[in-house]
Formats: C-alpha cells, sequence, structure tokens
C-alpha cells in the first residue's frame, strides 16, 4: 500500500477513534467537513501545515500525519527521477 493510501487511512482512523464527525475534524485544521471527505478517499493531499494543525489539534505526541506527508513526497520525488533516468 502507498503512503498517499496510508495518509487516507490514517485520517479516517484518527476522526473514527475520536468520535467526530467530518466537519468537526475539518474545523481543527479549519478545513470544511467535505474537505477531509475527500482526503479520507484519496482525492485531495493535504498540506504540510494542514496536517500539522491537525497533530497539534489532535494532541498527537509523535508525527503519525506529518511522517506519511513527507513519504509521499519523498515517493513521488523518486519517481519523477526515475522518469527522467529512463
Amino acid at each position: 500500500m502507498n503512503a498517499e493510501k496510508l495518509l487516507s487511512l490514517k485520517v479516517l482512523e484518527l476522526r473514527k477513534a475520536r468520535r467526530l464527525t467530518q466537519r468537526q475534524f475539518g474545523e481543527i485544521g479549519d478545513v470544511s467537513g467535505p474537505y477531509i471527505n475527500n482526503i479520507e478517499k484519496g482525492l485531495r493531499f493535504p498540506s504540510l501545515e494542514l496536517v500539522f494543525q491537525l497533530e497539534k489539534g489532535l494532541g498527537l505526541s509523535e508525527p503519525e500525519l506529518s511522517s506519511l506527508v513527507i513519504q509521499v513526497a519523498y515517493e513521488k520525488a523518486i519517481k519523477k527521477t526515475q522518469a527522467k533516468i529512463v
């Protein structure tokens, strides 16, 4: 499973574990409920700034989301570099 899919599943998991609606979860990061829905479905990719806001708002002690965002960026950079080599 790639990091983008893991991120969308992690957002869903964190929201449901706290029994928050998508709207309530979005308020933590100052985004809309539909935006959270799109992240959970893998249709949108959150900015690192939003992820930091969510981690802080949820009181996460470890960078559960931001580490996945960084991993996705790394994977995309590798693919782009490989495409240039080939």
